[in-house]
């Protein structure tokens, strides 16, 4: 199995294909890397739901307790942003294709990434990063 990065889309009425692998990018480290230029690394997208946060922290940490005051709230970002850092990305690496093992997937997830985000921002949906364990 392993651990993967995907993008969720803020609720709405309209349906997206939000199908990415994600695996190489997770493995990679790049998602967090800072871009540059003002831009925030992928990593800093990451959000989650209060209940799916609370089901991962019982997943993992069954004896502790929860933290005081709860969860955050999720957070939604604008997919303009997302997609200034997956293009910035995509050209530091095709810049620096040695930088990362497996380039081509890591440059294949960033794509999906960038096609994604891409329709995210025409359609004013916000999104967010997430994690699959």
């Amino acid at each position: 199995m392993g651990v993967a990065v995907f993008i969720v889309a803020e609720p709405s009425d309209r349906h997206f294909d939000l199908d990415v692998s994600g695996k190489a990018l997770a493995r990679s480290r790049l998602d967090s890397r800072k871009p540059g230029n003002g831009l925030r690394a992928l990593d800093e997208f990451f959000s989650t739901s209060p209940d799916e946060a609370a089901a991962a922290y019982s997943d993992f940490l069954d004896e502790a307790p929860p933290p005081e005051g709860g969860f955050p709230p999720e957070r939604w970002f604008a997919a303009a942003d997302g997609l200034a850092t997956v293009r910035a990305l995509l050209a530091y690496l095709a810049a620096n294709p040695t930088d990362t093992r497996n380039t081509q997937a890591v440059l294949d997830d960033l794509h999906d990434f960038e096609r994604i985000l891409t329709a995210l921002d025409a359609a004013g949906v916000r999104w967010h990063l997430d994690i699959d364990y």
